[in-house]
């Protein structure tokens, strides 16, 4: 039994030790950007991405913000950060939009995103899971009468 994963029934499928592997090299691939990128440029659109999953062991599928200017710039950077993916020895896969509250129970059950979320967003599903569940209790109990 890990400490990511308190119950055996709740580890993820798929391989886990890939998706570390391939985190390290998006966190090497981060390190190298940030120290050669001007700060106020890496702080705007490079700093709020991350890894949202490893596609077939090989490819780096990465989150962004909904924002337009931080999706117009990535764009830009794009042949760039592709470059610097490749010196770790992936493959850019491209850029998808962070996850909502709503998505991440689905993303979960999923192969590919669930390493990320067991790893990466398990306090925000715990929560997430937590309000969905108190809410449901509230919505499915009796109104008492005042």
């Amino acid at each position: 039994m890990s400490a990511i994963y308190p119950k055996p029934d709740a580890r993820p499928s798929g391989n886990l030790g890939n998706f570390r592997r391939a985190l390290t090299a998006w966190t090497r691939c981060k390190e190298t950007l940030r120290l050669k990128m001007r700060r106020e440029d890496f702080q705007a659109f490079v700093r709020p991405m991350y890894l949202l999953a490893a596609l077939g062991g090989r490819h780096l599928l990465i989150a962004i913000p909904p924002n337009r200017r931080v999706i117009e710039r990535a764009r830009n950077f794009r042949e760039n950060l592709a470059a610097m993916i490749r010196q770790q020895g992936y493959e850019f896969a491209g850029f998808a939009p962070y996850p909502g509250d709503c998505d991440l129970e689905q993303l979960a059950e999923h192969s590919s995103f669930a390493p990320y979320v067991h790893f990466i967003a398990r306090g925000r599903l715990r929560k997430v899971t937590a309000q969905r569940n108190a809410e449901d209790q509230r919505d499915s109990a009796p109104l008492e009468m005042r």
